[in-house]
């Protein structure tokens, strides 16, 4: 019968305890430590968010000036002004998700810039089928610049019509 007394008090007193240690939870003192601890993590992460925003900057302001340097080449192949547009947009769009990419992996979301970049891609999967016959007439106005199977002036004959070919570019205006 001692013994149950005795095994009932110290159950009791570790009730007890655990109260306090539950009342405690939520005192200023664990308010104070947690905003300390938040603000001491926050400034661990500080320097490396500052890189990833100076690296996505930079990676703004460099897509412009790197994609025209890069496109360089397509001059020596096409005189096309499309083709040249085209190219230095797609490559401008690349640095940009790059800068992105690395930004969001120095801010420690690493699988939230994966499920961007594939994100992107599936969008892109997405509006390809949508978009599919003005993807296709895109993709032969570049052909024709390309290619140029005609100069500007000449007369063509297209499903039974004839006309003179005045530009070519990427749309078909109505």
């Amino acid at each position: 019968m001692n013994s149950l007394i005795t095994m009932l008090i110290a159950a009791n007193t570790t009730a007890v305890n655990a109260l306090n240690v539950q009342q405690s939870v939520f005192s200023w003192q664990y308010l104070y430590a947690q905003s300390l601890q938040l603000l001491h993590a926050t400034a661990q992460i500080l320097p490396t968010l500052l890189l990833g925003f100076i690296l996505l900057t930079i990676s703004y302001f460099a897509a412009t000036p790197l994609s025209r340097l890069l496109v360089k080449p397509l001059i020596y192949m096409t005189d096309s002004k499309l083709v040249h547009l085209v190219a230095r947009r797609g490559i401008s769009i690349l640095i940009l998700l790059l800068g992105v990419y690395l930004f969001l992996r120095l801010a420690g979301l690493t699988e939230f810039a994966i499920a961007i970049m594939s994100g992107t891609g599936l969008i892109g999967l997405i509006l390809g089928f949508a978009f599919r016959d003005i993807a296709e007439n895109f993709i032969a106005s570049l052909l024709l610049s390309v290619q140029r199977p005609f100069k500007l002036d000449d007369v063509i004959e297209v499903d039974g019509r004839l006309g003179v070919v005045k530009k070519v570019t990427a749309r078909q205006l109505p």
